[in-house]
């Protein structure tokens, strides 16, 4: 845990915190006895134990603390059970601490005289404590609770350090200087608060310069205090000695260094110009001059051989640093050379624990002999061209050939298809369910809207009635008695092809001979779900399939147990989309485009801007907007209406009006983002397209260009999101929602209709923990590994994981024991997860 620094001060409950801490970790983390960097608990408790005694003052607490220290002193050599009671045991211990001093606290005592000595010494330890919580509380907001989470803190960025004299205009750096005398001055008052400069003349051995920085500051209140308080008001004594860092200004001879940070330094410690500064993601009221120093004395005092999840015969394989020279790194480079090495080793083993746990899994879930061997009855390409209008693309012929492989094998499919909006996924789909079918077994397919269920039903009933196939429609919205009957036909086996929603893995539905499970749009499902169906079948083979495009390297992550199929052809008929923006104020222009379009005899959707608080609001957006459109913008056209929120009938009405031409513009939500095939629609016009993921947009403007006429994708959004950058926004922007954010966002669809290059930038752009709601898999939070920018590192982490599983698939040996632990409580947490 963090530091002693004041336990004496803060008496019985900081004591008992101070070892409660990791013991919480423990228990959070599987009792592994990792909590503790570079030692065990038990070690850890002996050293508490002889500090603690020097703390508390009755004769009970000192021997109470020496039991603590004995009732964990074999923690490290227990198994998981006896480390759980060891733990408790301990806790409960510390619980009973400072009961005798409790007890003589509460009795009547003399009231000590104003002023008096000991009640000043009570109200400042009592500040202090104060604090020191506070301080806990803001570093827990970073996900910081112990000094391995501190370790593991990476800097987001570093600054070179220099010299006075070597700093140039408008750079970011760092400089070791001496304080002289500093100056505030109050260069505006407003309502309730000052406008305060702060300036502080600073020097080395090549120059001076001033460091300035500004800071509103309210009139009264704690929160005037905190400011003046804060290391933004330079108030440091003369002759004190700073690392500070900012942005430099010059004027002739003159610099100026605007703040950015500061910190202290001890009269031994020696940077030297050239070397790399960290820079720490912050939290409000967390400082990089508090982190630093903390993090920098925790490196200095890691242990020489400190325990390494990667074994050494890995690390030399892959030319890889041991764990204390990357942490030393990656926190205090004395180059970029350094802290890439660093960064290398610290991604890899991020990637290589959640490779490890997926190559575990896959080696357990497609054991030789625990599937289905189904089959195929000749030729399915030739079989599907007998009934399809058109040729399979070769990709579609190359993907099923690559499904038809894995059902005909004994092992169990599990197997991922992605390709791009119109690709032609339903087609692949249904080869896959005529072998099934051929082979006596059903087939399920799960849809996350009952829209989408509905259209794939159309089609496959389409496709597969003229070969005798039946298929069923299940969905929540089916009545007790057709339910009932329906669940009758999918247990008998009578319903060959099942297409529902999650309604498909409701109690009560029971399968004759599940075969074959398909999720489309799996990431719309939870891993639950997804583990829900394939239960109804436990040796079904599996096939997930998605029209939203995943970036390889997400692929490999998230999905490094399933083998990969891409339809990257699309069938012929498709015509590419013209994609434009306007700015709003341009609106009545689109409006007239629309109705140009419909007066040529084509349909046109309108996406209502998105709101993300609730599908009820989004859905009263959409019936305001189709009012507004019908009676003040279209009064001459025929608009319709579809949203989430609509009855099953009510969809299903809109969306025939529209198939059928009745409704020549369609007022919609995001409902219509998957599973809609109008080929007379030829433009999809968004309202506030900044609202929208890239994912959504593309997958929006995939609605169009499905027929033989020339279509036309239209972006509107506020003139400030123009992705031509023509326009620059005032105000400041920050972090990951700036108008840059956006506007680069926006130029990406513009220049490219590619679904997988738009994925990579997404995956740029919002990185992977959010990526397709990666994080319901349990999967860790990878810290350094961004994958997009570590393919590299991906695949070499990739191959070792598969090569370690080969030589040693429960990873027995000795030197693969720190990893094993590691790998075991990911695929805890993985498991938990998934239900």
């Amino acid at each position: 845990m963090l530091d002693y620094a004041g336990m004496a001060k803060d008496g019985i409950a900081e004591l008992a915190r101070a070892l409660s801490g990791p013991l919480e970790v423990e228990a959070r983390e599987g009792y592994r006895d990792a909590a503790v960097i570079g030692q065990g608990i038990g070690e850890y408790a002996r050293k508490w134990a002889e500090r603690a005694k020097k703390v508390v003052r009755s004769e009970a607490d000192r021997a109470r603390c020496g039991e603590i220290a004995e009732c964990l002193g074999g923690y490290g050599g227990g198994g998981v059970d006896e480390r759980r009671r060891m733990a408790r045991k301990a806790k409960a211990l510390l619980g009973a601490l400072g009961s005798a001093q409790a007890k003589a606290a509460a009795r009547p005592r003399k009231r000590p005289a104003a002023g008096a000595e000991s009640a000043g010494l009570e109200e400042s330890f009592a500040r202090g404590r104060t604090a020191r919580l506070a301080w806990a509380k803001r570093l827990a907001k970073l996900g910081i609770e112990t000094n391995r989470d501190l370790l593991y803190h990476f800097p987001r960025d570093y600054v070179t350090l220099k010299r006075v004299a070597e700093l140039e205009e408008g750079e970011r750096a760092a400089v070791v200087v001496t304080t002289g005398p500093r100056e505030e001055l109050v260069v505006g008052v407003r309502r309730g608060y000052r406008l305060m400069r702060y300036a502080l003349q600073v020097r080395d051995d090549s120059g001076e310069a001033l460091l300035t920085s500004f800071a509103r500051v309210p009139s009264r209140g704690a929160r005037s205090w905190a400011v003046g308080s804060s290391p933004l008001a330079l108030n440091y004594a003369e002759g004190t000695r700073l690392l500070i860092e900012g942005t430099a200004r010059r004027s002739g001879p003159e610099v100026e260094i605007l703040y950015g940070g500061s910190e202290r330094l001890d009269g031994d410690e020696h940077l030297k110009p050239g070397a790399l500064i960290p820079l720490y993601p912050l939290t409000e009221g967390v400082y990089q001059g508090q982190v630093r120093p903390v993090v920098r004395r925790l490196v200095g005092s890691l242990p020489e051989r400190l325990p390494d999840s990667l074994p050494r015969s890995l690390r030399s394989r892959y030319k890889l640093l041991d764990l204390r020279r990357a942490l030393r790194d990656i926190h205090w480079p004395e180059s970029a050379k350094a802290r890439d090495g660093a960064r290398r080793r610290l991604a890899f083993e991020e990637l290589l624990m959640l490779q490890v746990a997926l190559a575990q899994q896959k080696s357990e879930m497609q054991a030789p002999g625990s599937g289905i061997s189904m089959q195929p009855r000749g030729d399915v390409v030739a079989l599907l061209e007998e009934i399809l209008p058109f040729s399979l693309t070769r990709a579609q012929q190359r993907v099923l050939a690559e499904i038809v492989g894995d059902m005909s094998s004994s092992t169990p499919m599990y197997r991922l298809l992605q390709g791009d909006v119109g690709s032609g996924k339903t087609v692949v789909a249904a080869g896959a369910l005529m072998v099934a079918i051929q082979n006596g077994y059903q087939g399920a397919l799960m849809a996350p809207t009952e829209l989408l269920a509905e259209q794939h039903y159309l089609v496959l009933s389409r496709l597969l009635e003229p070969l005798g196939v039946k298929a069923e429609l299940l969905t929540g919205s089916l009545g007790g008695g057709e339910r009932r009957r329906c669940y009758e036909r999918i247990a008998s086996g009578e319903a060959q092809v099942v297409v529902g929603t999650h309604a498909l893995i409701q109690e009560g539905v029971e399968f004759h001979r599940l075969g074959l499970v398909i999720v489309d749009e799996q990431h719309r499902f939870g891993v639950r779900q997804r583990a829900g169906l394939r239960t109804k079948g436990p040796r079904a083979d599996m096939l997930v399939m998605t029209a939203t495009p995943i970036p390889r390297t997400l692929a490999l992550t998230a999905y490094g147990d399933l083998e990969i199929s891409v339809l990257d052809e699309m069938p012929p008929g498709r015509t590419p989309v013209k994609t434009e923006w306007l700015p709003l104020k341009r609106q009545e222009q689109a409006y007239e485009f629309v109705r140009a379009q419909v007066a040529g005899g084509r349909q046109v959707y309108v996406v209502c801007p998105l709101i993300e608080e609730s599908e009820s609001l989004q859905a009263q957006a959409a019936v305001k907007l189709a009012e507004q459109l019908q009676e003040e913008v279209f009064p001459e056209l025929r608009v319709g209406l579809l949203h989430g929120q609509m009855a099953v009938r009510e969809k299903d009405a809109a969306m025939e009006a529209f198939r059928t031409g009745k409704t020549e513009v369609l007022t919609a939500t995001t409902v219509i983002e998957v599973g809609v095939d109008v080929p007379n629609a030829t433009t999809m016009l968004i309202l506030n397209a900044e609202r929208f993921g890239l994912a959504q947009l593309h997958q929006l403007r995939g609605r169009v260009g499905r027929g033989e006429h020339e279509s036309h994708c239209l972006l509107l959004s506020d003139g400030k999101y123009d992705p031509s950058g023509r326009m620059r926004p005032e105000g400041e922007e920050s972090g990951e929602h700036t108008w840059e954010h956006t506007r680069r966002r926006l130029r990406v669809l513009l220049e490219t209709s590619d679904g997988f290059a738009i994925a990579e930038e997404d995956l740029l752009l919002r990185g992977p923990g959010e990526f397709y709601g990666t994080r319901q898999h349990g999967l860790p939070d990878l810290r350094l590994a961004r994958m997009a920018r570590e393919m590299g590192v991906l695949e070499e982490a990739r191959e070792a994981a598969f090569w370690l599983i080969g030589e040693d698939p429960k990873l027995e040996a000795a030197e693969h024991a720190e990893l094993r632990e590691r790998v075991a409580a990911l695929r805890v947490r993985m498991r938990s997860a998934a239900g």
